[in-house]
């Protein structure tokens, strides 16, 4: 059924954020707006899920990469991960 389709397109996004062997794999953004362990605080946006990087950043995470580091901080600032 449409629901069951749905529900497994799903499952795999919620089965990436945690690890049941180990730490989480992403984290949200209002997670990361506070230290966490394990997390570099310069990072912390790689820590987003692929979703939630290009909600916040408008661009992937392989685009980010590549724009200058003073770029990188002021859009770091505008949502208040630096």
């Amino acid at each position: 059924t449409t629901a069951e389709a749905k529900a497994s397109a799903e499952a795999p996004a919620t089965a990436a954020e945690t690890n049941d062997s180990g730490p989480k794999q992403f984290y949200s953004l209002e997670e990361l707006k506070n230290p966490v362990d394990d997390v570099e605080f310069a990072t912390r946006e790689m820590w987003l899920s692929d979703e939630d990087f290009q909600s916040v950043f408008s661009m992937s995470k392989d685009e980010f990469k590549g724009l200058k580091q003073w770029k990188k901080v002021a859009l770091k600032k505008k949502c208040g991960l630096w």
